[in-house]
């Protein structure tokens, strides 16, 4: 099985022998998942680029070899490594974490492992959120953008080793470091963390080395165009933890693709959470085309999708067009601070349907802050007014899709002191709306598990007690919202209950990138 992976992938990283610091890079998923996570990529790249480092790669793999904890490039056990990287996208991806160490013979808790035992590192989006959840299973979490903390981390390890420092001196070592988070130590600093942000262009911009039909968009060459987002949507993560948007310079993208990518025909695929703010992307566009490439990226700016834009995914022959309205009405959308108008949502799905592309998806959001019946209604007839509009269009037959989920509180927004909505009142609302429009043709409504967003809540809100409970939940096979009250955690307060400004977040830990009196004077305002 690990053979049939290798032999698929077109692999451009090359992988050091006579290593003096030996780093597995974990993803906590399945393969298809983690090679197609560009973060994941390009950690693995930046690794192996420091001299003396080899990096090998793992993921959870699927049955029978579920139990399997050894790396694809060399099949060693994880415990054979001096450092276990994970790189962490998802909050419900914290039990795989579990059982990558548990398989790996690595013990679970920070207090139990031995001074020669790896030490094990946590990076990635979820870190810059709020790591408490994962603090006592995790000895270092490094807080920020890759490209330099990396080196950072590999400098400081490396010297610790040279001096023969004990486990805990290495930590102490670590913690002394703005940007690294290490639990067992850095509380008892008493200063605020900081997640370290890099200037794009000061670096290559991030590819996918590895290239393979088993990932999860197939053979696919990923590029981010840009980092950040600078809309503000108050419910977005996004928009808060990367600072400002910085894009990467159109030629250096042209050079990066020319260079790295496979020369026959591949499908480009263009990264970032406000592609449509590159003020280059239609040059870009027509340049890929011009060159034989296929391009795509996930979700587009509804207000900024350009009938130019979907001539040019047209002709990329793209199988799907992807937006999120998120609300059914303008007034809920302004509160969220996502202002399109009806009007131009209806604009931008006639020309959709003009073009031959054969799908729309677009993603709402229920049970956001001031939510009303009459935005449930709105997604109702927001749907079928945009569903009689491709019947209506004349064009190629259209499928539409409607993904409904429900609203998560993140940390560093305004809406961290919302509430999530009853845990009844989001299965009221999704049936009616499923009801609503299960006769309408051609359209497929589908949203996430509810225990699956209950999780996902639960780890972006809470601290080491629920991390605690998930590891016994883990264990023991039990219903975690049993568990909580054992570990001193009222779950219906955590995830229910509006908070004020002075409530104590778990992240307050992490310098906020945005004052957090901004951000409160901003959600009492709406």
């Amino acid at each position: 099985y690990v053979e049939s992976i290798l032999r698929d992938e077109k692999n451009s990283v090359e992988l050091q022998n006579g290593e003096d610091v030996r780093v597995a890079l974990a993803f906590p998923n399945y393969y298809p998942l983690g090679i197609s996570n560009l973060g994941y990529q390009t950690v693995y790249r930046l690794f192996n680029e420091i001299p003396g480092v080899r990096c090998e790669r793992i993921f959870v793999y699927e049955p029978p070899l579920d139990y399997f904890a050894r790396t694809l490039e060399s099949q060693r056990q994880l415990n054979e490594f001096d450092i276990v990287a994970f790189s962490l996208c998802y909050e419900v991806d914290t039990l795989n974490l579990f059982r990558i160490l548990e398989n790996g013979r690595i013990p679970l808790l920070t207090r139990d492992r031995e001074g020669n035992e790896p030490l094990v590192i946590v990076g990635g989006v979820i870190t810059f959120l709020n790591p408490l959840p994962l603090a006592p299973f995790v000895d270092v979490f490094l807080l920020g953008e890759g490209e330099e903390l990396i080196s950072s981390f590999v400098n400081v390890y490396r010297e610790c080793k040279s001096h023969g420092f004990s486990r805990h001196q290495c930590l102490s070592r670590l913690a002394a470091h703005e940007n690294f988070f290490v639990p067992s130590i850095s509380p008892k600093t008493h200063r605020k963390l900081k997640v370290h942000h890099v200037n794009v262009r000061a670096h290559r911009p991030a590819f996918s080395p590895i290239i393979t039909p088993r990932g999860h968009f197939g053979e696919m060459f990923l590029v981010e165009v840009g980092r950040g987002c600078s809309r503000r949507c108050r419910f977005c993560a996004a928009s808060y933890i990367f600072q400002t948007y910085r894009s990467n310079e159109i030629t250096s993208l042209k050079q990066t693709i020319q260079a790295k990518a496979p020369s026959e025909r591949i499908t480009i695929g263009l990264v970032g959470s406000a592609l449509a703010d590159y003020p280059a992307l239609p040059q870009l566009c027509r340049w890929l085309l011009q060159n034989n490439y296929r391009f795509s990226f996930s979700s587009f700016r509804l207000d900024k999708l350009t009938p130019e834009i979907l001539q040019y995914l047209e002709n990329s022959q793209i199988q799907t067009v992807t937006g999120a309205p998120e609300a059914g009405t303008e007034r809920l959308r302004r509160i969220i601070g996502k202002p399109l108008s009806d009007f131009q949502l209806y604009e931008v799905v006639e020309a959709f349907a003009a073009t031959r592309i054969p799908r729309l998806k677009l993603y709402f959001l229920i049970g956001l802050p001031s939510e009303e019946d009459a935005d449930i209604e709105g997604i109702i007839v927001t749907v079928k007014n945009i569903h009689r509009i491709l019947l209506t269009s004349g064009a190629t037959k259209k499928q539409l899709r409607v993904s409904i989920n429900a609203f998560i509180p993140k940390p560093f927004t305004p809406f961290q002191w919302a509430p999530m909505d009853m845990e009844k009142n989001i299965i009221r609302k999704r049936r009616y709306i499923e009801r609503e429009l299960r006769q309408l043709k051609e359209v497929t409504v589908a949203s996430k598990s509810l225990r699956g967003e209950l999780l996902q809540t639960l780890i972006t809100l809470g601290d080491e007690r629920v991390g605690l409970a998930l590891l016994e939940s883990y264990r023991y096979q039990k219903n975690i919202f049993k568990l909580l009250p054992g570990y001193g955690v009222d779950s219906s307060s955590l995830l229910y209950q509006p908070r004020e400004f002075e409530y104590p977040f778990p992240w307050d830990i992490i310098d906020y990138p945005i004052p957090k009196d901004k951000l409160w004077r901003d959600f009492v305002a709406v």
